[in-house]
C-alpha cells in the first residue's frame, strides 16, 4: 500500500473517531442551550429531538483537515468557508435567522472559498452538442449561485432520519472516487474526511434518530459537496479540468431536481420559494403509503442510480449525459404524478415482496416450538463455523491486521452497547460490514473456496426454513442496511480497480460482499431485536478481529 493511501485512510479513521466521540456531546449541548426540534404538523417525528449534530460534524471535519492537511491551499480555503457556513447554520438553529441572513451566510462562505482557492466555474460543458457553454465574466456569479443552490438542496432534503447524512455520504464516496482517479489529492482528503464525519453522525441519526444535524450540518454537507463539485470541474488554479461539469451535476441530479421542483411549485402558487411545506420527494413518497425506512431506502437507491450513471458514463459526450439525466428525472417525476393521481398505495405493493409477517406486540407471550429452537440453534452453529477458521489462519498481511484491529475498535465505538431494541437496526448494519471484512480476510488465505460457498447456501436455506416456521417479522432490511450494502459494493466494483487491486483480490472482495448478504439475514433472524444476542454477536466479532491482529504479531515475531 502506498503512502498516499495510508494517509487517506488515516484521515478517514481520525474523522470517524472524532465524530463518534463528539456527537453525543453535541446532543448534551443542544439540550443545555435549548436547540431542540419540536414536533409540528409539517414534520415527521413525534418527539422533541436535539438538533446540533452538525456541530460535531463540523468539528470533526475542521480538526482533521487543519490538523493533518493544512499545507494544501484548497483545504485551507475549504475550512474557511466551512467555518462560515457552520457558524451561519448554528445561529439559525438557535435563533431562526431570516431567509436573507441565512442566504447571506451561504453566499459569504462560497465567496470566501472562491477567492481564497482562486477557483470558479469557467463553463457548463457541451450541454447541447454545439460546443462548451462558457461563462466569461459571469463565472464568479454562477459559481456562487451553484454553490448556494447545492447547500439549499441538502438543507431542504434534511426531512427524514438519516436522509441528508446518507445522501451526503453517497455523494462524498463517489466524488472521492472521481478525485482519486485524477489524483486531485486535496479533494480526496476533503471527501474522505467529510465521509468519515457523516458515518460517525449516522451512528446516532438512523431511524429512530437520537438527534438531528440541524442547519449546521445540512448546510455544511451541502457546502462540502459543492466545493468538491467545483474543484472536480476546475481542478486547481491554472490546472487542467479533471472532469466535465456534467459529471457532478448528474451525480447530484436528485437533490438538485427536488429543490428546483419544490421552489417552482411554491412560486407558481404565489408563495415564497423558501416557505417550508410538505411537497418534497420524501413527503410525496410517504403520501403514497410508504413507511419511513422504505422512503429513505428508495431515495438512497435513486441517489446511487444517478451517481453510478455519472461514473459509468464519464467517457460519453456531455450532451448525451445531460439529456439522459433530464429524461430520467422527467420519467421519475412523471411516474410520481401518475401514482399520486391514481392514489396508488405503494406500501401494499412492496409488502408483497417484504420478507416479514404480522407484527406481534411486545407483551404478547410466545413459546418457541422444538422446530424453532432447532432453527435458532442452526443459526448459532453457522455463526460458530464462520468464526472457527480464525484459529487456522496462516500468515496475515500487515494490511489485514491493521484493518482487523481498526474493525475491532470501530465496533467498540460504533455498536449501541447501551441501546434499546430499536437501535438493533444499527447493530445489524454493522454486522454486515464486519462480515464482509472477515470473509475477505479468509479469502486471502490459500484455502479452497467451496466451504465458504457451502456456508452461504446453508445460510440461505436457514433463512427460507425460518421464514416458514415463524409468524412474526424476523427479516426486514432497513435503510441503514441498504446504505452499508451500497458502500461495500461501491468499494468492490468502483474503488477497488482505482486502488490498483489485482483481479483475483477484486473477485475475493465481490465474493465477500455477496456471501455477507445471507450471513447478515441469518444474523438478523437469529438475534432479531434481542439485546443480549446482538451484544454476543458484537463481542464475537471483536474477539475474532483481535485474534486476526494477534496472528500477524505471532508470525512477525
Amino acid at each position: 500500500m502506498n503512502s498516499e493511501l495510508v494517509f487517506i485512510l488515516s484521515l478517514f479513521a481520525l474523522s470517524l473517531s472524532i465524530s463518534l466521540v463528539l456527537v453525543p456531546f453535541s446532543s448534551r449541548i443542544a439540550r443545555l442551550v435549548g436547540v431542540i426540534d419540536r414536533p409540528c404538523p409539517r414534520k415527521i417525528h413525534k418527539d422533541a429531538i436535539p438538533r446540533m449534530g452538525g456541530l460535531a460534524i463540523a468539528c470533526a471535519v475542521l480538526l482533521t483537515l487543519l490538523g493533518m492537511a493544512r499545507d494544501k491551499p484548497v483545504v485551507v480555503a475549504f475550512c474557511l468557508g466551512a467555518a462560515i457556513v457552520a457558524f451561519t447554520g448554528l445561529l439559525d438553529d438557535k435563533f431562526r435567522l431570516s431567509v436573507r441572513l441565512k442566504l447571506g451566510g451561504q453566499i459569504l462562505a462560497a465567496v470566501a472559498f472562491m477567492l481564497t482557492a482562486q477557483m470558479s466555474l469557467s463553463g457548463l460543458g457541451n450541454l447541447f452538442g454545439l460546443g462548451n457553454v462558457g461563462l466569461g465574466t459571469l463565472s464568479p456569479v454562477v459559481t456562487v449561485f451553484c454553490m448556494a443552490g447545492v447547500m439549499n438542496a441538502f438543507n431542504l432534503s434534511d426531512g427524514l432520519d438519516g436522509l441528508a447524512g446518507g445522501l451526503g455520504a453517497i455523494a462524498c464516496l463517489f466524488l472521492a472516487a472521481f478525485a482519486y482517479e485524477h489524483q486531485v489529492w486535496h479533494l480526496v482528503y476533503i471527501a474522505v474526511v467529510l465521509f468519515g464525519a457523516l458515518l460517525g453522525f449516522l451512528r446516532y441519526n438512523i431511524h429512530p434518530a437520537k438527534l438531528f444535524m440541524g442547519d449546521t450540518g445540512s448546510l455544511l454537507v451541502g457546502y462540502g459537496v459543492a466545493v468538491l463539485a467545483v474543484g472536480l470541474v476546475e481542478g486547481s488554479a491554472g490546472g487542467v479540468r479533471p472532469a466535465s461539469p456534467v459529471t457532478p451535476a448528474l451525480l447530484l441530479a436528485l437533490p438538485i431536481a427536488d429543490t428546483i421542483w419544490v421552489m417552482c411549485r411554491r412560486i407558481l402558487k404565489a408563495c415564497s420559494p423558501f416557505q417550508p411545506d410538505k411537497t418534497h420527494l420524501h413527503h410525496r413518497l410517504m403520501g403514497l403509503g410508504l413507511g419511513h425506512s422504505s422512503t429513505v431506502t428508495i431515495i438512497y437507491t435513486l441517489m446511487v442510480f444517478f451517481s453510478t450513471a455519472s461514473w459509468l458514463s464519464r467517457g460519453q459526450p456531455d450532451w448525451l449525459r445531460f439529456h439522459g439525466g433530464v429524461l430520467s428525472l422527467v420519467l421519475l417525476y412523471g411516474t410520481m404524478a401518475v401514482l399520486e393521481a391514481r392514489q396508488v398505495n405503494l406500501d401494499g405493493f412492496i409488502g408483497r415482496f417484504r420478507l416479514t409477517y404480522r407484527i406481534r406486540s411486545d407483551n404478547q407471550s410466545f413459546r418457541p416450538t422444538l422446530r424453532e429452537q432447532l432453527m435458532s440453534g442452526g443459526g448459532i452453529l453457522l455463526g460458530v463455523l464462520c468464526a472457527l477458521p480464525v484459529f487456522f489462519l496462516g500468515n496475515v498481511s500487515s494490511l489485514a491486521a491493521l484493518f482487523s484491529w481498526s474493525a475491532a475498535l470501530i465496533i467498540c465505538l460504533y455498536y449501541p452497547w447501551a441501546g434499546q431494541r430499536q437501535q438493533m437496526v444499527l447493530a445489524h448494519g454493522l454486522f454486515y460490514a464486519a462480515a464482509v471484512l472477515l470473509l475477505y480476510v479468509y479469502f486471502q488465505q490459500d484455502w479452497p473456496r467451496w466451504p465458504w460457498y457451502s456456508i452461504g447456501v446453508l445460510a440461505a436455506l436457514f433463512i427460507l426454513f425460518t421464514i416458514r416456521s415463524r409468524p412474526d417479522p424476523i427479516l426486514q432490511l432497513t435503510s441503514f442496511d441498504f446504505l452499508l450494502l451500497s458502500f461495500t459494493w461501491i468499494l468492490s466494483l468502483i474503488l477497488a480497480p482505482l486502488l490498483g487491486m489485482s483481479f483475483d483480490k477484486q473477485l475475493n472482495l465481490i465474493a465477500s460482499c455477496a456471501l455477507a448478504v445471507p450471513l447478515l439475514c441469518m444474523m438478523k433472524m437469529t438475534a432479531r431485536r434481542s439485546i443480549s444476542r446482538n451484544r454476543l454477536i458484537a463481542v464475537g466479532f471483536v474477539v475474532v478481529f483481535l485474534l486476526i491482529g494477534l496472528r500477524r504479531c505471532v508470525f512477525f515475531m
